[in-house]
């Protein structure tokens, strides 16, 4: 049984995320080459977006971080260093996660970055 508080928080789940992870990949030919692979798909979720306090002062003008946060089912293993993708009513956001994620009884949230690219140490990219 879905307990009440479960279920409230879930109805806000309004987007869907794919999370990819890169590994080795044996192609027919015995060679191996890192690809972009999902580990999961379309689980539902929700994206906050917040600032901080703490404005970032430049030459050209101040700036204000903002914070994102990922809000999913709390049984999910979602790695650091994943790319999340987030389909928001149409619009995707891309984000790299790095970290631990805060898991509670009935969801986790995860602190996303912008994604920035796989960091690949030389190896083959091949993100097909």
């Amino acid at each position: 049984m879905v307990s009440p508080a479960r279920a409230a928080l879930r109805r806000m789940w309004e987007h869907l995320c794919t999370v990819y992870e890169y590994h080795p990949v044996l192609l027919e030919n015995k060679t191996t080459v890192h690809k972009e692979v999902v580990v999961i798909e379309d689980a539902p979720c929700r994206l906050s977006f917040s600032s901080l306090k703490q404005a970032n002062q430049t030459e050209t003008a101040a700036q204000t971080p903002q914070v994102t946060k990922l809000f999913i089912d709390e049984t999910l293993d979602i790695k650091a260093g994943s790319k999340i993708v987030v389909d928001c009513r149409g619009r995707e956001f891309v984000f790299g996660y790095s970290g631990e994620a805060g898991v509670f009884d009935h969801h986790q949230e995860i602190i996303l970055i912008p994604w920035k690219g796989w960091a690949t140490n030389g190896q083959n990219e091949n993100t097909n």
